[in-house]
This record gives structure tokens, sequence and C-alpha cells, in this order.
């Protein structure tokens, strides 16, 4: 007969092996998963099909993607009299429309503002024509929407599998290609999935120590939109020969990208766009979609433009929305700069080896999305990682109690009180509800535009879902300076 092993505490010197994020999504017990789904899919369902239907019609002829095509097929006559980059929205118009897609609207902005890399990418495209390249942009997309869906499930397995295995990940994968954020990037043509999916490559470059990669991967996100820079900040708290090889790999990266573009469209092309950047966000700043960006709440509450009445109609309400998002910006910052330094200063057990900066980069993706000034509905995509690294699995040895089914007898993941546990695990599921009601159903709610300012905040649900998902990945877990992930 077998002597019962008694289960024993781990050791003070060494840290526990659970998720950073607390498993958030593990251990929801079959009546929880089925009321949790339930709630996903009146989400879902709150504006009918529009966004499907919608998504099928755009993928064809999808109008943002004309902004980066048209630039591209004039490379090559850049300095004729039809002008240079950055087109005026007429002259880009007339181009987009011969092309078969639909016009851009003229809100007095340039026609197109993305950085002269995503130009010089999308030309590779040209010699297929519109439609072709239309269908090449879709492909390419679902790509890097399968990166998201393979490292977000890998994640979310943590604990029970080395890998989540081809059927976990095809699984996310379909429920993604129908989540309203995606069907709204398919739908336009934009960058966020094909920006997420590098980041999901890097994330797991960096966790197959390929520091470089990691490196590179973030800079040529963030050659096609600047903000994903600040994910690599993430790394900043990584042990100094491993800080060093991504940092290398990025600035490897940014300067190839900057010198093709710079070489291929002129050196004006970059002068160009940070001259109309401003433009550009004051144009669509309180854009009815613009539902991510800090910015895009205050914009529409104190600012003010076609889409939404502030407030109060004073030049002071600029003023106001500056300050305040300054100082919610470098708040924020600070928290997650702080908590990227935790991750460096944390002891390491001897023989054992770094813990993965798992909440540091859950905390920089979701600022590169919030901080934007211009963050689309379709931006949630970027925000498929961080929550399933956030609600992770946790081991099979510190598996949570189920909620709901069975009271739980004892804490979650080890160091943690039951109730904080629970909280947490609630708010992000919240999160996920809020970022899957449709860009639609959110219009709906704010009335017609202009928007008031009252119902106007209505269309920042979105906004407050990814502030929550923050939240979680800055908590202090209870007994610790911050909990480790699995080491990598």
């Amino acid at each position: 007969m077998k002597p019962t092993k008694t289960p024993t505490k781990p050791s003070a010197n060494i840290a526990p092996m659970n998720l950073e994020g607390a498993g958030a999504f593990a251990g929801f017990g079959p009546f929880a998963s089925m009321s949790i789904l339930a709630i996903l899919l009146l989400a879902w369902t709150s504006s009918g099909i529009a966004p499907l239907r919608d998504a099928v019609a755009g993928a064809v002829a999808p109008s943002d993607f004309a902004t980066d095509f048209v630039p591209a097929a004039r490379i090559g006559r850049a300095r004729s009299s039809e002008g240079s980059f950055p087109l005026e929205v007429a002259l880009g118009n007339a181009e987009a429309v011969r092309l078969g897609a639909a016009p851009y609207a003229n809100v007095g902005v340039p026609f197109g503002a993305h950085p002269p890399p995503a130009v010089l990418f999308v030309a590779a495209l040209v010699p297929l024509g519109f439609s072709g390249a239309a269908l090449a942009w879709l492909v390419l997309s679902l790509a890097a929407l399968a990166s998201v869906s393979w490292v977000a499930a890998r994640a979310l397995a943590v604990g029970d599998t080395a890998s989540p295995g081809t059927a976990g990940a095809m699984m996310l994968f379909l429920a993604l290609t129908i989540w309203p954020p995606v069907l709204h990037n398919i739908e336009k043509g934009q960058w966020s999935l094909i920006v997420a999916g590098l980041l999901a490559a890097s994330w797991w470059a960096f966790e197959q120590r390929r520091d470089r990669l990691a490196g590179a991967l973030i800079a040529i996100a963030a050659a096609f939109k600047v903000m994903p820079l600040l994910v690599l900040i993430a790394f900043a708290g990584a042990p100094a020969p491993r800080r060093r090889r991504v940092l290398t790999g990025a600035g490897t990266a940014g300067v190839v990208a900057v010198a093709l573009s710079a070489a291929t469209l002129g050196g004006k092309a970059w002068l160009a766009f940070f001259q109309s950047a401003p433009v550009n966000t004051r144009g669509w700043q309180t854009g009815p979609a613009n539902t991510l960006s800090i910015w895009g709440a205050l914009a529409r509450s104190l600012v003010g433009g076609p889409f939404a009445r502030p407030f109060v109609s004073t030049g002071l309400g600029t003023w106001v929305a500056r300050i305040v998002w300054g100082v919610a910006a470098v708040g924020l910052m600070a928290a997650a700069t702080r908590l990227t330094l935790e991750t460096n200063n944390r002891p390491v057990a001897p023989g054992d080896t770094e813990p993965a900066p798992t909440r540091s980069f859950a905390a920089w993706c979701v600022l590169a999305v919030v901080l934007g000034p211009l963050s689309w509905s379709h931006a949630a995509t970027l925000l498929v990682l961080p929550a399933a690294l956030l609600g992770g699995g946790a081991p099979k040895r510190e598996r949570p109690a189920v909620i709901f089914d069975q009271p739980p007898e004892s804490a979650g993941p080890v160091g943690e009180r039951p109730i904080r546990h629970l909280v947490h695990r609630l708010i992000l599921v919240a999160a996920c509800v809020a970022l899957t009601i449709p860009r639609m159903t959110l219009f709906t709610w704010a009335g017609p535009v202009p928007v008031s300012p009252g119902r106007g905040l209505l269309l920042s649900t979105h906004m407050a879902a990814a502030l929550a998902i923050l939240y979680l990945a800055l908590a202090r877990r209870s007994g610790s300076p911050g909990s480790a992930r699995p080491p990598i």
C-alpha cells in the first residue's frame, strides 16, 4: 500500500509557477461557462447580422485599404503633376473610384495617414490590381489572426499541456473570425489584424528565446502603426543580455524599414507623414468608431467636432482635454514602467530561469491601444493576446476552484484570496463581453451625429473594457511584488 502524499506548500525560495493574470478564464464550471457564452452571444447579436454582412461586402472592396493602395500604385510617378505623398482627398478618391473602391470620407484630412513603410508594403500587392490585392490582404489578415489564435490558445492552455493542440487553436480562430472587431477590420481592410499578428509572433519569439526576432517584429509593427512601439518597453524588464538582443533586433529592423521607405518614396514622405498626422487626428478624433482611445473620449466630451458636441463649447475645453490626457498617459505609463522594472528585479531561484514579463507585455499592449489618438474598434484585436495571457489556465497543481458550480474550499492561485480572484475573473469576463458589443450597437446607444456629450460617453464602452484589462495587468497580487509566469 502506497503512503498517502500530503500537499506541501511551495518553498519560500522558489516562486510559485502560476500565470501572472491569476488564471481568470480557468476553472469555470459548466453553468458559469454556458452563462458567459450566452452573454457573449447576446452582445454579439445586439446589431443583428449587420457586422457580418458589412464584413462580407467590404472584404472585396475595403475602403480604408484603398488609402494605402492608391499611394502605393503611384510610387513610380510620385514626381508627376498629380502631386506627392500624401494625396489630397479629391485626387485619392478619383483614383479609388476608378479602381473600384469606395471613396474616402472627406472630413478635411489627407487621403491616407499611415507611415510610409505601410504604403511600401502594400506596393508589393499593386501588380495584382485592386481586387486581387484586396483578396491577398484578406488572406494576410486571416493568417495574422491565425497567429494570434495559436499564441493566445497556447497562453490559455498553460499548465494543461505543453501545446494547445491544433483543435484548440482552430476553435479559437473560428470564434475570432466572427468577432465584431475582426469583422470591422476585414470590412475596412485595416492594419489591426496584421499588427496584432506581429505582436503575437513577437511574444512567441521571446518565449522561444529568439530575442532579436522578437524586437524586430515589434519594430515592423510600429513601422505600420506607430503606437505598437510602446510594447518594446515591456522587454526593458528582461535581464540585460536579453534586453540588448531585443533592442538590437528592433533597431536593425527599424532602420531598414525607414531607409527602404525613404529610398522608395523619398525623404519627404516621412516629413509629410508627421505633418499630416495632427491634421488627421483633428479630423477623426470625435469619430463614433474611435471607441478605444482615451483621447477620443475626451475630444468628444470637451473638444467637439463634426461627430460630437462637447459639454461646453469653449476653447478652454481643448486645453482641459490635453491636460487630462497628459496626466492619464503619464500616470498609466509610470505604473506600467514600475511593473516592468519589478519583473527585472524579481529574485530568481538558483538553477531556475527568469520569468516571462507576461503582465508587463499585456499592459504595454493595452497602452498601445488606449493612448493612441485614433483607436477604432477593430484595434480591439490587439487585446486578444493580453486577455489570454491574463486569463490563461493555471498549472494543475494550482488550479483555481470552480466558480458558481461548487464552493471553493481554498484560495485560487497561491497567495491570492478567493474573493479577489473571483473579482478579477469577473472583470476580465466583463471586459471581453464589452469588447464584443459591435460598434453599430454603440452608435445606436449614442444617437445620431453629432452625438450629445452625455450619450457620447457610451461610445467609449470599448475603452472602459480595455482599461479594465489594463487594471488586471497592473494589479498587485497579494503576498508578492508580482507573480511570475512559468519560466521560459
